[in-house]
């Protein structure tokens, strides 16, 4: 089935007989294609699972500590949920991926729909189409390939996501002897247990279901790009909103400056704005390479933030991690 990844590929789509649709990135002009996406991996959901994890962190942070100033988190709420999901994700995208067993060149259709703009005649001889196709005409059984092929991208992502995470997390819990001075929490057993039982179960099912694709070559390249993904998102993220930050407190202390008509004071802001703005061209090279090579921050199901259960999960997931600071700094 490789014409999927013709399909995919925003250079091979001739849309010019189709009205661009509301649903969807990669397939805005054929919304059938997310017919069987769940909104269970949808934005609201996701991100209220980001917030889930700063939650954690947060407390992990902030909790009382003892006597060599550490904290010792037990088993709470926020961090059930956190591993919940995605263990609910690896069951769901292992049962997917075996109800695929069999469909020829399953792991490249997942491949393309991850990544359209990766060019693949270095990775496979599959891919032969290179004139543009029409999106009208597209053949049934192409659809509802893509339909599944589409449907096991929420969980896949999640799931990469969470390993990436609990990597982190890992080698901070195994080697908080080394860097002891860096790390302020040391969970207790229980929780140590629950999250290596969470990251191993997860893992596992990954690797299960990469072997079912029946594809090593390209399950590799899913892999590698699905790792290395969510690190440079939250590389961007972070650089954004360390450079954006120290720009906003220049600014602001520029203009306490001309009010206090303190020289000194404006010219260390101007200082500071200057040298963050320079900064700032790399996460602004981040993310108009973000925008340039399409790369989704959440899996492309056609489903929108502002969807009612979107909303309404987003909006608690807020409050909880609002409820949560709100404590910690009540503390």
């Amino acid at each position: 089935m490789e014409t999927l990844c013709n399909y995919t590929h925003p250079d091979l789509q001739n849309t010019t007989a189709l009205a661009r649709q509301p649903t969807g990135t990669l397939f805005p002009y054929n919304p059938d294609f997310y017919d069987l996406a769940s909104g269970l991996y949808g934005p609201g959901n996701i991100c209220t699972w980001y917030f889930l994890f700063a939650s954690v962190f947060l407390h992990w942070l902030t909790g009382p500590r003892d006597a060599d100033g550490h904290t010792h988190p037990g088993i709470s709420a926020d961090l059930i949920a956190v591993v919940a999901y995605p263990v609910f994700a690896a069951t769901d995208l292992l049962v997917q991926g075996i109800k695929m067993i069999g469909t020829e060149d399953r792991a490249l259709a997942i491949f393309c729909v991850r990544n359209p703009i990766v060019e693949l005649e270095g990775m496979t001889d599959a891919f032969t189409q290179h004139e543009p196709l029409d999106m009208a005409g597209i053949p049934e059984e192409v659809v509802h390939f893509g339909q599944r092929v589409v449907d096991i991208t929420g969980p896949l992502a999640v799931c990469y996501i969470f390993v990436d995470v609990s990597v982190v997390l890992a080698i901070s819990l195994i080697s908080e002897d080394i860097l002891r001075e860096y790390i302020p929490w040391r969970p207790t057993k229980m929780v140590r247990r629950f999250l290596f039982a969470g990251y191993g179960y997860v893992s596992l099912l990954l690797v299960v279901f990469h072997f079912s694709l029946g594809d090593v070559g390209i399950s590799f390249f899913i892999a590698l790009y699905e790792i290395i993904q969510p690190f440079l998102n939250a590389v961007t993220f972070g650089t954004t909103l360390v450079f954006g930050g120290a720009i906003v407190v220049g600014l602001v202390t520029g203009v306490v400056g001309i009010i206090r008509r303190d020289p000194a004071m404006m010219v260390d802001a101007a200082k500071v704005v200057g040298g963050m703005s320079i900064g700032a061209l790399f996460p602004a090279f981040m993310i108009t390479m973000t925008i340039l090579n399409r790369v989704a921050i959440v899996p492309d199901l056609a489903v929108t933030i502002t969807e009612r259960d979107q909303l309404a999960s987003l909006i608690a997931g807020i409050l909880t991690l609002g409820e949560h600071a709100a404590l910690e700094l009540a503390i």
